[in-house]
């Protein structure tokens, strides 16, 4: 049963609903609450429901890090706002913010399209943009942490959407505060510093070596991406 929304309202809840399309093993486990949540500004109304109030979630992005054994027994949050804009630029570099539904490679590509480096090494990964600070998504040789500025995140302990300084974050290897309380935040964006011209990347194993099969011998950030695409699709096809 569809409780709450519409296109255009700012969260639906949906009763007893499928999480078929929302983990990418396809597993056809259902929720007993479904709530996807379109603009961040809504997140005090939403988390004060009755039905929500004071209640664990489980926060999925694409459910590309979840394989569901069971149906969960709590309510399924996932923020699904788009977007990708330009914060701050000068000759160097370039700020930006992506909303947490942005599915990742998306912006990679969208940050390549632009002439920017920073995000190439980690091309292909799956997942939302508001997945990536969770553990510091990381390949060949860079994480996120590498060019991460800020995340803003719902803090459900005050109650108001804050913004962390990267500092906060408390990155390390594949770990984050929002990995060691989870039951705290809710990402909503992150913002990224990207350069217009940077130092590539290229001496994790494997990198050079699929250049040089590609024929590259003086690689931009676009081929560097590329060539890391071709090693992914053929490790996880």
């Amino acid at each position: 049963m569809h409780v709450s929304g519409s296109m255009t309202s700012p969260y639906t809840l949906t009763e007893n609903a499928s999480l078929t399309h929302h983990n990418t093993f396809r597993v056809a486990a259902r929720a007993p609450l479904f709530a996807a949540v379109n603009d961040p500004q809504a997140l005090p109304e939403v988390l004060r429901l009755p039905v929500l109030r004071g209640r664990a979630l489980l926060l999925l992005g694409e459910g590309s890090n979840i394989l569901f054994a069971r149906d969960p027994d709590m309510p399924v949050l996932t923020v699904t706002t788009r977007g990708i804009r330009v914060l701050e630029e000068s000759n160097t570099a370039v700020r930006v913010r992506a909303e947490a539904g942005e599915h990742w490679h998306d912006l990679v590509s969208w940050s390549l399209k632009q002439g920017l480096c920073g995000l190439e090494n980690l091309s292909l990964i799956p997942g939302t943009v508001g997945a990536a600070p969770i553990q510091n998504i990381g390949a060949y040789g860079a994480e996120l942490a590498d060019v991460l500025s800020a995340v803003e995140a719902f803090d459900r302990e005050r109650g108001e959407l804050v913004r962390l300084e990267r500092e906060r974050c408390e990155f390390s290897y594949r770990q984050s505060v929002f990995k060691r309380y989870p039951d705290r935040w809710i990402i909503t964006g992150v913002e990224l510093e990207l350069r217009r011209d940077a130092s590539l990347k290229l001496d994790y194993s494997g990198v050079r070596d699929e250049l040089a099969a590609m024929g590259i011998a003086r690689p931009t950030a676009l081929d560097v991406s590329n060539a890391v695409c071709r090693l992914r699709l053929r490790k996880l096809p």
